[in-house]
């Protein structure tokens, strides 16, 4: 609902909003029911690439960048300090829109954390939207938009006529769960279970699949992005894990002629569940390629 709303907001038909390749496939979704056309532009280990959008920027007028710098969907990489800046100052001078989607902020597994663009955005460019979803619960669709005052006002317009009753209840848990410090505690003790999950998970991935694929340890955040050595079909592959029990559903396969790679979720998964997942998928792969 939080991207929604700001591309209510903030876009009208035939505006270019740019995003990353590859990019999260609901939000692109949002964005053309909006009117908007999409400009993909390259991502890397760095995150998205800041001058691609500057070329763009000198050729065409940019309405809005949307970006996921912790951490990209689905690939999991970074937005680099360096290109934070420098997206920021593309802003100030082309007058775009950064739309910060920071889902996952609140798992980074490093000693050092960049801050949001928007906490040093002084001129109003930037605007935020984050979620409580991941820090509670999947079932807790709760989360917030920080903008311009005027904009914010607009928002609660929208919101008023798409979701005029909200959920009263659980805003007041919520309240209180971070006036009395309990949402802080909660946190510290999920960010030791994902960790300890994300070491398991890539653990039992790198004896079961190492020779097959690509990928980096995740600094952050609930998922794992792979690439693969070998070009699969992944809609075969899906199906063959089902069959087995294991679901991969199909808006988390990225397969073009240049790139076969997944994004998998280690978050639910214990150690136990962990093997089981992977050894399926292993097999799935195996029966491919044979």
């Amino acid at each position: 609902m939080n991207l929604y709303l700001a591309a209510q907001i903030l876009l009208r038909p035939k505006d270019l909003v740019v995003v990353g390749n590859p990019s999260y496939h609901k939000a692109n979704m949002v964005f053309q029911q909006a009117g908007a056309m999409l400009k993909p532009v390259p991502v890397d280990d760095d995150g998205i690439d800041v001058e691609a959008i500057k070329r763009l920027c000198k050729r065409h007028p940019v309405k809005m960048v949307y970006i996921t710098p912790h951490y990209h969907y689905p690939t999991t990489s970074i937005l680099s300090t360096e290109r934070r800046l420098q997206l920021l100052e593309l802003a100030y001078r082309f007058g775009f829109i950064i739309l910060e989607d920071d889902y996952d902020y609140d798992f980074s597994f490093n000693m050092k954390v960049d801050l949001p663009l928007a906490s040093i955005d002084d001129k109003g460019m930037v605007v935020y939207l984050g979620s409580f979803c991941k820090t509670l619960a999947p079932g807790f669709r709760t989360g917030f938009i920080v903008g311009p005052e005027n904009l914010i006002k607009e928002i609660n317009k929208l919101k008023a006529i798409v979701d005029f009753n909200g959920d009263l209840m659980m805003e007041q848990v919520l309240g209180e769960m971070v006036a009395e410090g309990e949402l802080i505690r909660h946190l510290k003790k999920a960010h030791q279970v994902y960790h300890q999950r994300r070491d398991h998970f890539c653990n039992h991935l790198n004896k079961t699949l190492h020779s097959r694929i690509d990928y980096k340890l995740p600094q952050g955040g609930l998922a794992v992005w792979l690439s693969f050595q070998a070009r699969l079909n992944l809609s075969a592959v899906a199906k063959e894990c089902l069959v087995e029990g294991l679901q991969l559903p199909t808006t988390l396969l990225y397969q073009t002629k240049d790139l076969t790679a997944m994004r998998l979720g280690f978050g639910s998964f214990n150690e136990t569940e962990s093997i089981a997942a992977l050894t399926t998928l292993k097999k799935a792969i195996e029966a491919q390629i044979a």
